[in-house]
């Protein structure tokens, strides 16, 4: 016989006592099996329940739930975290970015290490690649490496950043570089260009580099639009600024001096389209 201390007369003192909404313990009572009894009169029920045998059933489904818990936790920390190889990668990739982005011999070959590094110790580390092929892009055009050792390399690595992420921007501007400067395919480097800045409208070197390409066809006033737009996305770039000096001349010889001072690209999508204005 319970005690009578032991009985909860309702469905808030049986809430109470889970120390949860009474909503949840019903829908516990439903699906899970929680000990419920009930009086039942020619009109309605009242319910009722014993202490004694809720803390029984409370304590077997935290067993029960307790492995189950430790199984997704351990899923979420994988999906919080990124695995060891990830994380040194990706401090390798970053690192390989500083030394690029100082444009000398000595900094390029060591940025070309450290991106080896991070594809070496990450083989799914798409970023890598794309600094692998930006790196040996610079090393030809700059005449520091042969452009036919160095571009077929960066070919390859940009290719397979795109087979292990199709929708990186730095992925389609590595392409769409060498398209441009090593395969003389115009066409193909702007729709990757185009292909970049769709995927990622706020990626600076994407405008940066499609403005050479704009330059190159004799749309001078889209590429400047373009490198204004990188100039925007990253103010403090030194190529970028020396790459807007040195098209301003060249606009305003081939087609005069602006009607506005303030000629503002568009702030998203394809530059070209401010020649088309």
């Amino acid at each position: 016989m319970a005690d009578k201390d032991d009985r909860l007369q309702s469905w808030k003192e049986i809430a109470s006592a889970l120390n949860r909404e009474v909503r949840t313990v019903q829908m516990w009572e439903k699906h899970e099996g929680l000990p419920v009894h009930r009086h039942f009169h020619s009109r309605r029920s009242t319910v009722f329940a014993f202490r004694s045998e809720i803390e029984v059933w409370a304590k077997r489904r935290t067993e029960i739930a307790a492995p189950v818990r430790a199984s997704f936790a351990h899923l979420d920390q994988i999906a919080a975290q990124p695995s060891a190889p990830a994380k040194k990668a990706r401090e390798a990739y970053f690192k390989g970015r500083y030394f690029w982005n100082r444009r000398n011999e000595t900094d390029l070959r060591k940025a070309l290490q450290c991106f080896r590094t991070a594809a070496a110790t990450d083989p799914e580390c798409a970023l890598a690649y794309t600094g692998i092929a930006d790196t040996l892009t610079l090393l030809s055009f700059y005449e520091i490496m042969p452009s036919t050792e160095a571009m077929p390399q960066a070919r390859d690595a940009a290719i397979r950043a795109i087979q292990l992420e199709p929708n990186l921007a730095e992925a389609h501007t590595s392409l769409a570089d060498v398209h441009l400067h090593f395969d003389w395919r115009w066409d193909a480097a702007g729709r990757e260009y185009r292909r970049a800045i769709e995927c990622n409208p706020g990626y600076a070197l994407g405008y940066h580099w499609y403005a050479n390409l704009l330059a190159a066809t004799g749309q001078h006033d889209a590429a400047y639009a373009a490198v204004m737009r990188a100039l925007e996305i990253d103010p403090v770039s030194l190529s970028f600024q020396v790459w807007a000096d040195g098209i301003k001349p060249i606009l305003r010889e081939l087609l005069g001096p602006p009607a506005k001072e303030d000629h503002a690209p568009p702030p998203t999508g394809d530059p070209s389209a401010a020649a088309k204005k």
